[in-house]
């Protein structure tokens, strides 16, 4: 039998080696790369463990993303910004990429923005904060902070709590359900820390409404939504999966830095309509998108005659579908030669 020590002493680092000689080939391939980095503390074990992961973006010659993570290591130390600048500093020479990093995308912590302010002094790097992450901010700072909203989600979690440790109320629930003839779905609790869970417990505690309302007069239930506030978990359901689709959207492989300005546009445009509108007059996200599109063209790029010329050209052309993969356009292009050259070197990863 193969001892322990064998396998963590000699065969996880030749094999380690073998992968890292493998990935630093196929990072010569990428001219210019884009950085990824996270800082979290894991509980997972009988003591906490903090972590940092580096994950390296490009694009090849032929307009192919690659994605490589390089790094998840254990992150000693205070998590100030120092601390995480020479860890990305460091992880940069050990990969050989120092002269190619273009962007760091992070979130929007404090000690994030002071690491990558101290790695510009020594790379030409354009820091980038993460749309996703800067998305959950807004719900947290404007949705969830309202005082009726976090009352009516309070009173939601513990109706949601009590049917989940209550054998009888589930009995119950599920005898409502058939009698008004409603899916036997369970109801969901949600984690405080993640909106998009907060967003599905809601949006099943509105499908079963009708059944959760005729249990509780027979139930020992504390907390009971008045109907105001089931209006407002309907409008609260409807915002929220905006910033969902939006959220989908941006996490698509083909998704690019240049998704962000039509997205926060629709979004603005969608939460507009919403203030005076019925469920009927509301848009589609896509729709918006377009829209947004539309409605912010690209400006022109360089006094160059040759190049202004592509780009006024490339202006008046239609704009390829939302589902469509942008880099498999440039790859397959032959109109736009200069625009082809320009877009491969600053082209950045969401």
């Amino acid at each position: 039998m193969v001892s322990r020590f064998h396998i963590t002493e000699k065969v996880i680092p030749e094999m380690y080696q073998r992968v890292r000689a493998k990935v630093l080939e196929l990072l010569k391939d990428l001219p210019h790369i884009v950085i990824t980095t996270d800082i979290w503390t894991s509980d997972s074990s009988s003591q906490s463990n903090d972590f940092i992961s580096l994950t390296a973006h490009g694009i090849t010659a032929t307009f192919e993303y690659k994605s490589y993570c390089l790094e998840v290591l254990p992150f000693d130390g205070s998590h100030t910004g120092i601390n995480i600048a020479s860890n990305l500093n460091k992880a940069f020479h050990d990969w050989n990429m120092q002269d190619r990093v273009r962007a760091i995308v992070s979130d929007n912590a404090a000690n994030m923005s002071v690491a990558i302010k101290e790695i510009q002094e020594t790379y030409n790097v354009v820091p980038v904060k993460c749309l996703a992450h800067s998305l959950q901010l807004v719900i947290k700072a404007r949705l969830f902070k309202d005082d009726k909203v976090k009352e009516m989600i309070t009173k939601a979690r513990s109706i949601i709590g009590h049917f989940s440790h209550s054998t009888s109320s589930n009995k119950l629930l599920k005898e409502m359900q058939d009698t008004h003839n409603i899916a036997n779905h369970v109801l969901i609790q949600d984690i405080s820390t993640r909106w998009d869970s907060t967003l599905q417990a809601l949006r099943r505690l509105l499908e079963q409404r009708v059944a959760v309302q005729a249990c509780l007069p027979r139930i020992t239930c504390k907390a009971e939504l008045t109907t105001e506030e089931w209006i407002m978990m309907k409008k609260v359901v409807n915002i929220l999966r905006y910033f969902e689709e939006a959220t989908k959207s941006i996490s698509k492989s083909t998704a690019t830095l240049s998704d962000a300005i039509p997205l926060i546009n629709s979004l603005r445009k969608l939460l507009e309509n919403m203030r005076g509108s019925s469920p009927r007059e509301e848009k589609n996200i896509s729709q918006k998108l377009a829209e947004s599109e539309e409605d912010d063209p690209l400006s022109t790029l360089s006094s160059n005659n040759s190049l202004k010329e592509e780009v006024e050209k490339y202006l008046r052309s239609p704009n390829i579908p939302r589902d469509a993969d942008p880099l498999l356009f440039w790859h397959n292009d032959v109109l736009y030669p200069h625009l082809k050259n320009w877009r491969r070197s600053t082209s950045v990863s969401k």
